[in-house]
């Protein structure tokens, strides 16, 4: 079986976190668990970006501003767990569950930190 390391999470930027992906200005927040101890995504593998930024504006009714991503193996390597299609088959959700609030906090801010270093997978 190929290993999933290198598989795409895309995390959907909207307004609130960035109102213009082009000044690269992200509130870290973006990828805050906000006390729910996990993270959504859409999974890349299942789904373009394009497709996912459709998707996720029908569903949530918010407007994105971009989209970062960050890969399963990034997930792995901060101890934190990648479920597939919970939810709708393309989503994907990163557990935080097993950490404490200080442990979380810092993975959240490295996801971000390899996300923005990635750079934009998708500008509106």
């Amino acid at each position: 079986m190929p290993s999933d390391d290198g598989r795409l999470l895309y995390r959907h930027i909207t307004l609130s976190y960035c109102e213009n992906p082009r000044t690269d200005d992200v509130n870290p927040a973006a990828f805050s668990t906000a006390g729910h101890g996990k993270v959504s995504f859409y999974d890349g593998r299942s789904i373009s970006v394009e497709d996912s930024v459709v998707d996720y504006e029908r569903r949530s009714g918010n407007t994105v501003s971009g989209v970062l991503g960050v890969t399963v193996g990034q997930c792995e390597e901060l101890g934190l767990k990648v479920v597939f299609g919970e939810d709708f088959p393309e989503h994907a959700t990163v557990y935080f569950s097993d950490m404490n609030k200080r442990a979380r906090s810092d993975a959240c801010q490295d996801l971000y930190e390899m996300a923005v270093d990635r750079g934009w997978l998708y500008m509106s």
